[in-house]
């Protein structure tokens, strides 16, 4: 939400908006129970009881800083091992790193320990939380592997280091994306400011750049 706030505000300087960061089965309860009016969420299937749209499908990337590769491994195998998972990562590869991950409390977290179930692999877990925020800083350190969205690649672009290597992670032999809805209650008649809050958040899902982004350095 944090781009478009400033031209909300310019549109409607006496409307507050308010930011609930939750995961989105509490926020579909809460827009459920009339105490939200608006959210996005990440949903394996539509949300039917609500009103939604799927904003975009976010892809999902295995972020890792060539400082941390460069502590585990020769310069040789590092070579072999990016080429090798540039179109798509194999956990068996890097399961050496210390790794962030979200905890199953999270959607996204909950998906990835399902991948290292099926790959027989025991994280190296450096640390653990539901929140996705910890990744980027955490990679960019230099001090763990981070799973990571597009969404939050683009929001943290400018900040992230610049020599960190962006792997797509691959679910049942296929790229990992995760549908991304904007949910709002059913059956509501909703204020002109939250219709054109609506608009500004379409529109800016519009100007993102969903090309992929793998990368290596």
């Amino acid at each position: 939400f944090c781009p478009i706030t400033p031209e909300f505000n310019e549109a409607y300087p006496n409307v507050t908006v308010e930011l609930t960061m939750e995961n989105s089965p509490i926020l579909r309860e809460k827009l459920l129970s009339d105490n939200l009016d608006l959210a996005i969420g990440l949903f394996d299937t539509p949300p039917v009881e609500l009103n939604h749209k799927l904003l975009y499908k976010d892809q999902c990337y295995l972020c890792i800083s060539e400082r941390l590769l460069d502590k585990y491994f020769s310069q040789t195998t590092k070579e072999i091992l990016k080429k090798r998972n540039i179109q798509g990562v194999d956990l068996k590869s890097f399961e050496e790193l210390p790794i962030f991950l979200m905890n199953s409390a999270n959607h996204i977290g909950h998906i990835i320990q399902q991948l290292f179930l099926e790959s027989g692999i025991k994280p190296d877990l450096y640390m653990s939380t539901k929140s996705d925020s910890l990744g980027p800083p955490l990679c960019s350190a230099g001090v763990a592997a981070s799973f990571i969205t597009h969404s939050r690649l683009l929001f943290e672009w400018n900040t992230i280091a610049s020599d960190i290597n962006i792997f797509p992670v691959m679910f049942h032999k296929s790229p990992l994306y995760f549908d991304l809805y904007l949910i709002s209650p059913q059956n509501s008649r909703f204020p002109k400011y939250q219709l054109y809050f609506t608009k500004l958040i379409l529109n800016y899902v519009q100007r993102l750049n969903l090309n992929p982004l793998s990368r290596i350095i």
